[in-house]
């Protein structure tokens, strides 16, 4: 949902995907969002990954 920039700041949410022999991504989360939105890579290991999941890292509020 587009707030227009109401809000002074964004939510990431951590979500998984897999990667198919095309190199195609496909995003596996359950979605509880009303509207698709776009996956960003992370530039993490996924043992790195894998620790900040583990340590309860699964969501990301970045303040504009």
């Amino acid at each position: 949902m587009d707030m227009a920039g109401q809000f002074n700041y964004e939510v990431f949410l951590a979500h998984s995907v897999v990667r198919d022999k095309e190199g195609q991504l496909w995003d596996i989360t359950p979605k509880q969002a009303l509207q698709e939105y776009p996956f960003i890579g992370a530039a993490e290991s996924e043992e790195e990954y894998a620790t900040l999941v583990g340590q309860g890292a699964t969501r990301l509020v970045h303040y504009k």
